[in-house]
């Protein structure tokens, strides 16, 4: 059993580094070529989106890349060439873009609220799902001049994903050719965390964020000492798995530092909060304001629930058989939900957990690899 892991966290000042930004990952290191790009959403939000392609690319199929809680587009590549899947993907000669939510270290600004404002803290993946996702999606769409891209999304990165296809489904059969989701957050109701049982208080409309802004997991230098040098690895590594179910020997032990200085990258209470929500209720739904708060917003005693039946792309799962996030069991909820009228596929990935679908050393040949494969099916 996980302490508390990856969807599900106290707000807490402690926070690892984050100082290794994409670019350097990528042009010091791996010497990819990377173009920087800012998108504003409907609401005012300024989001950093990340672009890795060459100019003599033959095939301009374009996909994008949408990381979990607390995780950045660093996920998509720090494994570095050859594995992680950004490098992979432009290796493929596909034109590759890497999306950074509201509220993480590259998005953490706003056209007319400081991030120290409670009110710039005020969302949660609904939010990211009906803003950001649109903004940044019609901006690649506008800048490739392509029709549509694929899509792929770990985790909250899945969530949102379902979200936006559930409440406008014709969007997404306008600009998404196939939606490949890793672990994805859908029902979480049988998630194995020791804080299963406080689920129903910490989402509470009644406790902490749920009427105010706050922010966690904010990218911090206190454990820039531990986090470095080999005699602290294990220790780290032991952090990482806190954070989100990681399978320490499936790491490349000489990229600790590196994982370590890429997630927690920040996010919003309210989005930690909703997952509780869905914890406690086992539903797929909205966010829960308490009765005088859903009557005022929804105009109902209950949060709407999100219409997976309405999903009308090809849609694929890949789950970890040790994922103690995203069950099993969970997603194969989620997916029976979905209308069986349009192409659905769920696959199991063995020895996979939660956090390795991005930092696993085999991730390549585990899952990176069925990706691919499958993405060419509906280009």
């Amino acid at each position: 059993m996980k302490l508390l892991t990856g969807l599900f966290f106290i707000p807490i000042a402690l926070s690892l580094t984050s100082n290794i930004s994409t670019r350097m990952l990528v042009l010091e290191r791996d010497h990819y070529p990377i173009e920087d790009h800012t998108v504003h959403t409907s609401d005012g939000y300024i989001l950093n989106l990340f672009r890795m392609n060459r100019p003599n690319l033959s095939n301009k199929n374009v996909v994008f890349l949408m990381h979990g809680l607390f995780g950045s587009s660093d996920d998509y590549v720090v494994n570095g060439v050859g594995r992680s899947l950004a490098h992979i993907l432009l290796d493929e000669e596909f034109d590759v873009w890497l999306g950074n939510a509201r509220g993480n270290k590259y998005s953490k600004s706003h056209e007319y609220l400081s991030n120290i404002d409670p009110r710039f803290w005020s969302f949660e993946w609904h939010e990211i799902a009906m803003k950001d996702l649109p903004a940044m999606i019609n901006y690649i769409l506008r800048t490739t001049g392509s029709e549509k891209l694929s899509y792929i999304g770990h985790s909250q990165g899945g969530t949102t994903l379902l979200v936006l296809n559930s409440l406008d489904p014709e969007y997404g059969m306008k600009t998404i050719k196939s939606a490949h989701l890793l672990a994805p957050a859908c029902f979480v109701g049988n998630a194995r965390t020791d804080l299963r049982t406080l689920a129903p208080i910490l989402g509470s409309s009644n406790f902490l964020g749920s009427s105010f802004g706050a922010e966690v997991l904010a990218e911090s230098p206190l454990l820039d000492l531990i986090c470095t040098g080999r005699s602290y690895e294990l220790l780290c590594a032991n952090l990482l798995n806190f954070f989100g179910g990681f399978d320490y020997e499936m790491v490349n032990k000489s990229l600790i530092d590196d994982i370590l200085s890429t997630i927690p990258s920040g996010a919003s209470w309210k989005q930690v909060q909703h997952y509780f929500q869905e914890t406690a209720s086992n539903k797929f739904q909205q966010f829960d304001y308490g009765l005088i708060g859903n009557l005022a917003i929804y105009r109902s005693t209950h949060p709407p629930e999100y219409h997976l039946e309405n999903i009308a792309i090809p849609v694929v799962f890949y789950v970890g058989d040790k994922d103690d996030l995203v069950t099993i069991e969970d997603s194969q909820k989620c997916f029976d939900h979905m209308n069986s009228d349009h192409y659905k596929d769920m696959k199991i990935i063995e020895n996979m957990d939660h956090m390795n679908f991005a930092y696993a050393w085999e991730a390549k040949s585990m899952v990176y690899d069925e990706v691919l494969k499958d993405i060419r099916k509906f280009l």
